[in-house]
Parts: structure tokens; C-alpha cells; sequence
């Protein structure tokens, strides 16, 4: 029987993964449909802008997203599970707020 010290590491780097992945498509995605919706011009005058900034918005948010999953795979593929960010206690807290606020958002 294994002590609660130790743990098989496989699934950690599996899910790291496939975050890392995840994550890195979906911000090369997310910023070519800002850029997409930033640059694209539609016939509709009347409501033109406000697609423009409510698609802008929402691209940007999930970049965001993308993003914030990072310190979540450094924590898969690190030794104790922590990670180098998640030792800091300002990183956690500031890290807690921007994951609520941005999944609230979507």
C-alpha cells in the first residue's frame, strides 16, 4: 500500500496534457475571432457596433479563460501538485478572483 505521500503521476501529466492543449488551440482560436470580429464590417448600420463590441467581448473573455488554465497545468506536471505559481498566496488569491470572474462572465 502506497503512503499518502506518493501518487502515480500518469494522470497528472495526461489532464496536463490535454489542458495544454486545450489551452493553447482555444487562445489561437479565440484571438483570430477578435481579430476576425475587430476588423469585420457588416451591412447592418444600426447595429453594427454593438455586435462588433459584444463578439470582441466575447472572444476576448474566453482568450482569458485560455489563459488562466495555465497555472493549473503547471501544477499537473509539477512534483507536489502545487506548482511554482500556486505556492504564493497573493498568486492564489489573485488567481481565485480572475477564474470566478471570467467563468461568471462566460
Amino acid at each position: 500500500m502506497k503512503s499518502n505521500n506518493t501518487y502515480r503521476t500518469a494522470p497528472d501529466y495526461t489532464l496536463g496534457c490535454i489542458l495544454a492543449l486545450a489551452s493553447v488551440a482555444g487562445a489561437i482560436m479565440n484571438i483570430g475571432a477578435f481579430l476576425f470580429y475587430r476588423r469585420n464590417r457588416t451591412r447592418n448600420h444600426v447595429n453594427r457596433e454593438y455586435f462588433r463590441r459584444l463578439f470582441s467581448i466575447i472572444t476576448a473573455n474566453d482568450v482569458v479563460v485560455c489563459l488562466s488554465v495555465f497555472p493549473v497545468i503547471d501544477a499537473a506536471f509539477s512534483k507536489d501538485r502545487q506548482g511554482f505559481l500556486f505556492t504564493q498566496q497573493w498568486f492564489c488569491r489573485g488567481w481565485f478572483v480572475v477564474w470566478h470572474t471570467v467563468w461568471q462572465i462566460s
